[in-house]
This record gives C-alpha cells, structure tokens and sequence, in this order.
C-alpha cells in the first residue's frame, strides 16, 4: 500500500513537471540570470564613469595650470 501511495506520488510530480511549469522555470532562470549579468554590467559602468569623470577633472586641472604657467 506504501509503495503505491509512493509510486502515485512520484506521478503526480511529474505530471506538476509539464511543458508549461518547465518552460516557466526557465524563463525564470533566463530572468534571474539576466538580472545579474545587468546588475554587474551597472557596477562596470559606474566605475568607467568615475575614472572619466577623475580623468576629466585631472585634465582641466592640469590645462588651468598650464595656462596660468604660460601667461
């Protein structure tokens, strides 16, 4: 009796595994994995925008001085 309780249950999960759960699970995943790769993509151009912004700065830092220098 136990073993067909058990047996009846591992049918009904797969049927719960239809083409529609799988296709959602993995949509999910394409989601969540997107997310991520969007999130560290951010993190990357934050820290190019500081270092030109740093650059920029150090540019017109060193062109005022110079032509301070040069008057």
């Amino acid at each position: 009796m136990t073993t067909l309780a058990y047996d009846n249950e591992l049918e009904m999960d797969v049927v719960e595994l239809s083409d529609e759960n799988i296709i959602e699970r993995y949509i999910t995943a394409l989601l969540k994995m997107a997310d991520k790769n969007y999130k560290l993509l951010e993190k990357e151009l934050l820290k190019r925008r500081l270092f030109l912004v740093a650059l920029e700065r150090y540019d017109r830092k060193k062109t005022f001085f110079q032509s301070g220098i040069s008057d």
